[in-house]
């Protein structure tokens, strides 16, 4: 169905497109959104496959221990270097240095996100991007329709496999 490569070029992909990323890191920072899992919802609604409230709560179960465990974590520590316990001289290469942690356990989460998405038996979809609606909705995130409409353009463009 899909697969962890397939599923981490997608969401490069969609995440670049203009707009996105700022977004969702919002939605992270402001409503404890998983980026993972809301890239994941954006490739299932571009797919037209639909997750109940009760599937996405599972394939959310799935990576809770990785993300309080070590995405988060790392994510903090990234975000100290920039405090004046680092001097200037060595925050770029520290800071990428803890970025590329932070991605492999990115990777990581999608991982387990597509082993957990494998047992599970999707419907088809038929509204239009209800999956990170319905994530949006349980995390209770107030979004505009430009927001929306901003990571619908960017999983429209997606070309999946």
């Amino acid at each position: 169905m899909l697969s962890t490569v397939q599923f981490w070029q997608a969401s490069v992909s969609i995440y670049s497109h203009t707009g996105v990323q700022s977004l969702m890191l919002h939605w992270q920072d402001s409503y404890n959104v998983n980026v993972n899992l809301c890239l994941l919802m954006c490739v299932l609604d571009k797919k037209k496959l639909k997750v109940s409230t009760d599937q996405l709560q599972t394939l959310e179960d799935a990576i809770q221990a990785i993300h309080q465990e070590l995405t988060g974590p790392q994510r903090a520590i990234r975000r100290a270097v920039n405090t004046s316990l680092v001097d200037r001289m060595h925050q770029t290469s520290l800071k990428q240095q803890c970025l590329n942690l932070e991605l492999a356990f990115e990777k990581l989460e999608q991982h387990a996100l597509v082993a957990r998405l494998q047992s599970i038996h999707l419907q088809p979809s038929e509204a239009p991007f209800e999956n990170l609606h319905l994530y949006l909705d349980m995390k209770n995130v107030t979004t505009t329709e430009e927001e929306r409409q901003t990571v619908t353009e960017a999983t429209i463009e997606i070309s999946l496999f």
